[in-house]
């Protein structure tokens, strides 16, 4: 048998062997279980991040759904109070004389063409536009001196027939508006100046149909919006007499529109209704209501 010393050390190495793996099981546990409670803390966090950020982008479709509504509301708002505004300057597109003979009932007459005229050309021109518009009519003239042109020029018996025309087509239709602008030469020029550039200020306002081709001075009002886009598409020009020179010079920038002929027998009066603004070679007047 060998000695028992020898026989206790070597039971004692083992015990230390054993004993030292042990310490290492329990190294390895204690490590393994700190490992865990790490992941668990970590997916906890990533937990409460993921539910925030699905607060987050619940809250921010809530909030893109209510501002598409938002905008919705104001696009419905915005379209029941649409209109296209139609200016004229009465003193250079003058009426058919036909109409203006006939008094008041020639009056409430030419207030229905001149509607259905423009509500024709914004349906075949411009559909979107003529889909939810009011139209708006605003003739601006010097009305004590065309009735006294009227006169002389024996359209109208008298002055009052011209009266009567005038009041006959502010009754046509209630947003169908002559209005003397006053005795002086530039009256009109102004008042129509300051509804153009008020309408076109207005975001209701759709288009802008403007009557004023014989007079170069509205070329200064067209010369600022000619580069742009999203003005000019809002701009129609009414073609009565031919394009003066200058206005002629920009109008292919703009929609045109114009609607027939009177006979050339009427070219006289017609330059003498103008006060001499009509220009062009072509006798025969062109005006929107024939």
């Amino acid at each position: 048998m060998s000695d028992p010393q020898v026989q206790l050390e070597s039971l004692q190495d083992v015990w230390n062997t054993c004993q030292a793996n042990d310490d290492q099981k329990h190294v390895l546990i204690k490590n393994l279980f700190t490992y865990v409670n790490d992941l668990s803390a970590r997916l906890s966090e990533a937990e409460y991040e993921l539910r925030d950020r699905k607060d987050v982008i619940k809250l921010t479709r809530d909030r893109i759904e209510e501002a598409k509504k938002e905008i919705q509301v104001l696009r419905d708002e915005k379209a029941r109070h649409a209109f296209a505004s139609v200016l004229i300057d009465g003193d250079c597109m003058p009426f058919n004389d036909d109409l203006v003979k006939s008094g008041l009932e020639g009056g409430k007459r030419a207030a229905g063409l001149l509607k259905q005229a423009v509500d024709g050309e914004l349906r075949s021109s411009l559909p979107d536009v003529a889909r939810h518009v009011q139209i708006t009519i605003r003739v601006y003239a010097n009305m004590k001196g065309l009735a006294k042109t009227y006169k002389d020029a024996e359209i109208v018996p008298q002055v009052a027939s011209f009266d009567e025309f005038v009041r006959g087509f502010n009754m046509g239709d209630p947003m169908c508006d002559y209005v003397d602008a006053g005795n002086g030469k530039e009256c009109s020029d102004e008042k129509i100046k300051a509804m153009f550039r008020h309408d076109l200020a207005d975001m209701h306002c759709q288009q802008i149909l403007f009557g004023g081709s014989a007079d170069n001075g509205y070329a200064r009002l067209l010369g600022p919006y000619n580069e742009d886009d999203a003005v000019r598409s809002r701009i129609t020009l009414l073609e009565g007499p031919p394009f003066a020179r200058e206005l002629a010079a920009i109008k292919d920038r703009y929609h045109t529109a114009r609607n027939g002929v009177s006979p050339d027998s009427a070219a006289n009066t017609i330059d003498r209704l103008c006060d001499g603004r009509c220009s062009g070679p072509n006798r025969a007047f062109f005006i929107f209501i024939v």
